[in-house]
């Protein structure tokens, strides 16, 4: 613990300090001191690079001086800034008075016009998307293997618009190409044919490769590169609507499940209708729920993942999730053995309906 009456101390006593804590955080609760860094903000890379080239002793040390580096770094920006603390005996009455009331369209603006900063005394939070609408570049930052992002922004023409943004941030920011699969290019599989209007498949397979990386040697920035180095998997998943595989025994009398299997039919926005309309009625609402659910199980093709019941349905670990959309391997059943003479006189199974 830090000395009770000194003012000041020496760093090489500071570094001791938080290398010690360091050192029983990783022996004994190592989630809780990654959890510890990130609130830190001390740089990942940094941290996966000290970890990789140091051991025992150093380990620690070296990880205590870039925990000490990254709050000189924010103490100088602070000062550069004169981010100064407002004391509310400084404020005069009109201040504090502006201080607790809030006019919301201003901090709009100041966001929309890139004006937020520590000066303001409020900040507007809103629900993201300014810069890359499907939330996977700080996935690609953190080096995932393996990337499921669902894209049910309104595009009602399958421009995928979010998408190619991606790639090309990913692409120029971080040196990852987005590759989907020849037999997965989203415009061919996900986008709906004019002539019946259905997509093929509600998702596409993408393979990333790191086409170049920036490292640190001898203390200069250098930029590497590297053909065809497979980094992981990405799955892309969009709102979309597959062609039903049989006709349901459906009457009028069950209202939610009838109006539901009509809903595309009367709505062939859906489902992508304005996201103005934020008022849903019973069948719309039950309609999105269902969308969701078929989305899941053509992803994981299961057929009656929604049937599953919640007990039985077995644990899934991300080998197995990353070994399915490489090969293709069944994760729930089996593929039985089909004997294709019995399959042609067997008589047409109900497949129920489908959204």
């Amino acid at each position: 613990s830090l000395p009770e009456k000194a003012h000041t101390i020496s760093v090489e006593y500071l570094i001791e300090i938080i290398a010690n804590r360091v050192k029983e955080l990783i022996e004994n609760d190592f989630e809780k001191f990654l959890s510890l860094m990130y609130r830190l903000d001390v740089s990942e890379n940094l941290l996966k690079k000290i970890m990789s080239s140091q051991n025992g002793e150093m380990l620690y040390i070296e990880i205590a001086k870039a925990i000490i580096k990254r709050e000189e770094e924010k103490i100088r920006w602070a000062i550069q800034n004169d981010v100064t603390p407002v004391k509310e005996k400084e404020l005069t009455r009109f201040a504090a008075w502006r201080k607790y009331t809030v006019w919301w369209p201003s901090y709009f603006f100041y966001e929309l016009f890139g004006r937020i900063g520590l000066e303001n005394l409020k900040v507007n939070i809103s629900d993201g998307g300014h810069i890359e609408n499907l939330g996977v570049m700080e996935l690609l930052r953190r080096e995932c293997k393996l990337i499921v992002a669902v894209d049910a922004e309104a595009d009602p023409n399958y421009g995928f618009g979010a998408l190619e943004n991606l790639t090309v941030r990913a692409r120029n920011e971080l040196g990852i190409d987005i590759r989907f699969r020849e037999d997965q290019i989203p415009e061919k599989v996900i986008r709906p044919h004019p002539s019946h209007g259905y997509s093929k498949q509600r998702f596409a397979i993408a393979d990333l490769y790191l086409l170049w990386e920036k490292i640190e040697v001898d203390g200069e920035e250098q930029v590497v590169y590297y053909e065809d180095k497979n980094v992981g998997t990405f799955v892309y998943v969009k709102s979309s609507v597959t062609a039903p595989k049989g006709k349901p025994l459906l009457t009028p009398d069950d209202g939610l499940l009838y109006g539901t299997y009509k809903y595309k039919l009367y709505h062939p926005a859906f489902p992508h209708e304005s996201t103005a309309d934020q008022f849903f009625d019973p069948i719309q609402w039950e309609s999105y729920y269902q969308l969701g659910q078929f989305l899941a199980a053509d992803m994981l093709d299961c057929d009656e993942l929604s049937k599953m019941d919640e007990e039985d349905m077995p644990m899934l670990s991300l080998d197995e999730l990353q070994e399915y959309f490489e090969t293709g391997r069944p994760l729930f059943f089996e593929e039985p053995e089909i004997n294709e003479t019995a399959q042609a006189a067997a008589p047409p199974e109900d497949m129920g309906y489908e959204m």
